[in-house]
């Protein structure tokens, strides 16, 4: 009874796949645009006079985006981590012909995200627009001009897009690699320690190789990784050591049926991980989802340095090595729950 209630879960488990993925993928990205307020800008005020507070005052009254007024130091900083999206600073000038000249400077950084950073500025370069009109009612011959700087340039979507990739195909890869594992690394052991190795330590042959290949032909073909690649592939096979392990623990742990849990745990991380829009510009539920998976933290630290130049990672890596640690314990899990169990059986009934 029990097996055969198992199978109709499996056999229902997977013709939901393709709902799963088609509501999960389409519903993280329903209405980027619709919430544009939600996207984290630094908002910097130089100084205070009556013309610049209109704009500034008009400004924060819209509620464009989620506002945090900072030094400009620490929006800097931020802008780096890519806890920002944007820095915006407004300053007043006279110009040669003593008429006022309002500044809005915006500094924004398609290295933390790609297409976030054309929505801002596009939304900035609108708001000008009005901002002028606004001024020019009340004091004609004022006039307020928008100022952009990119501060960590993006060639091209593919370069913006690459952290997201990096860190997909190698959760494909380990789910590859554990599907090779399981048919050549499937003798029964009766110590944990020869289990361990065939389940995760002589399957990592194939994910050094993975790395290497990858990193290697992205170097050389695409020139990613140029300023630190010792540094990315270092984290790339972090990055892939530990996805392997979550798909050998949860594989060992559910026989049978961890395969269709890895296919909803990546269902889940390619629309939660922030890869293509930021993860404010999506649902809630989905903002929620992205805390507790991997391909965030993998997303984020792939980013930092592909990027924004940034090698301070250090978030990032604890909480990849607490999916490893757990992942490790499953594994022993698996051992005593299952592998054991069946080894103890074979030697009764021989």
């Amino acid at each position: 009874m029990e097996k055969g209630a198992l199978t109709i879960f499996r056999i229902v488990l997977l013709m939901m796949i393709p709902m799963l993925y088609s509501l999960l993928f389409i519903g993280s990205m329903m209405d980027p645009y619709g919430k544009i307020n939600n996207l984290p800008v630094a908002v910097v005020k130089v100084r205070s006079n009556s013309k610049e507070d209109i704009i500034h005052r008009t400004f924060m009254q819209k509620n464009l985006f989620s506002y945090h007024e900072l030094s400009k130091k620490n929006a800097e900083s931020k802008l780096k981590n890519g806890e920002v999206y944007g820095i915006i600073e407004f300053k007043q000038l006279t110009n040669r012909s003593q008429k006022s000249e309002t500044e809005i400077y915006l500094t924004t950084a398609e290295g933390a995200n790609y297409a976030v950073s054309k929505i801002i500025t596009a939304s900035m370069e609108r708001f000008t627009v009005k901002a002028n009109q606004l001024v020019n009612q009340k004091e004609p011959g004022t006039t307020v001009r928008f100022v952009h700087k990119e501060a960590y340039p993006i060639k091209n979507n593919g370069e913006g897009m690459a952290p997201y990739f990096f860190a997909l195909t190698l959760f494909v890869g380990a789910i590859a690699t554990n599907s090779v594992a399981a048919v050549h690394f499937n003798k029964l052991k009766s110590k944990f320690k020869d289990y361990w190795r065939n389940v995760f330590f002589f399957p990592l042959i194939f994910i050094v190789g993975e790395v290497i290949f990858m990193t290697g032909m992205d170097y050389y073909l695409l020139g990613f990784g140029k300023e630190h690649i010792g540094i990315l592939f270092c984290l790339l096979l972090f990055i892939a050591i530990t996805y392997y392990s979550i798909v050998a623990a949860v594989n060992r742990l559910f026989p049978g049926t961890g395969g269709l849990i890895v296919l909803v745990l990546t269902m889940l991380q390619t629309s939660s991980s922030a890869g293509s829009y930021a993860i404010y510009l999506s649902n809630p539920i989905f903002q929620e989802i992205n805390k507790f998976i991997p391909m965030t933290y993998s997303v984020m630290s792939l980013r930092k340095i592909l990027s924004l130049d940034n090698l301070n990672i250090h978030r990032e890596l604890i909480v990849l090595i607490i999916f490893l640690m757990v992942s490790q314990v499953i594994i022993y899990l698996s051992f005593t729950i299952h592998h054991k169990k069946k080894r103890s059986s074979i030697e009764v009934n021989g």
